[in-house]
């Protein structure tokens, strides 16, 4: 007596893993001889309300000229000019085309997420000028969360008032990043006049600046490379 019995087929052994994500610096394995400083985006955030001139002079020893309260503020690197120092904002050089340098207190640390700092001179790599160093800004794409707004304020003296609010979403694969940043110093200090008779303890006038401003990063995700399957 002959019984067939029924074929079963092995299960699919096929596992899908989440999506890892690689954030690097490409162009540091070319920088041979330079000096790497990067300030996360921890360093970043504990920043709050600060320029990238103020955080520069706070968290590294690179010396910035400033004139004034959300003046304009030129880098000094290695002992070379403003214009001698590349600044790239996710690898777009933003230095001025009839200056050659960028004012650091007119990027706040709301609109970038992290900071590389190379110091030495790499022209072949980041463009003519960069005798001195560079400066490296760049932005981490959005969390898997559809929707995220956070918003940062702060007071000092002399009526110094500012904030950002920054908003974020991602669904499928287009991601939208939206900050708006402002600030607002009167500069109305006293001081002691000893240009006038007596000295007389004067405030001063016509010190008020204000600057304001938006960023919209919108970002596509896309598979560059695919991965032959198994069965192929």
């Amino acid at each position: 007596m002959f019984c067939a019995l029924p074929a079963k087929a092995q299960k699919d052994s096929t596992r899908t893993l989440q999506e890892v994500k690689l954030y690097a610096f490409p162009l540091r394995d070319y920088a041979v001889g330079t000096k790497h400083v990067y300030l996360d985006s921890l360093t970043t955030k504990q920043a709050t309300g600060q320029t990238l001139a103020q955080t520069l002079m706070e968290q590294t020893g690179i010396y910035l000229k400033q004139y004034g309260a959300s003046g304009l503020a030129s880098i000094s690197f290695r002992g070379t000019g403003a214009a001698h120092t590349a600044v790239s904002w996710n690898g777009m050089p933003i230095n001025s085309f009839t200056l050659g340098e960028v004012d650091f207190n007119s990027i706040p640390l709301a609109a970038v997420s992290n900071v590389a700092i190379l110091a030495g001179a790499g022209s072949s790599l980041y463009g003519t000028g960069s005798i001195g160093g560079s400066i490296q800004l760049y932005n981490t794409l959005p969390d898997s969360m559809p929707h995220k707004i956070s918003a940062q304020f702060y007071q000092g003296s002399f009526n110094n008032v500012g904030g950002q609010i920054a908003y974020t979403t991602r669904k499928k694969k287009w991601g939208l990043k939206q900050v708006f940043f402002a600030q607002n110093a009167q500069n109305n200090f006293s001081f002691q006049n000893i240009a006038r008779f007596e000295k007389p303890t004067e405030r001063q006038q016509n010190a008020q600046n204000t600057f304001k401003g938006t960023q919209t990063d919108v970002y596509y995700f896309c598979l560059l490379y695919t991965s032959p399957s198994p069965r192929d």
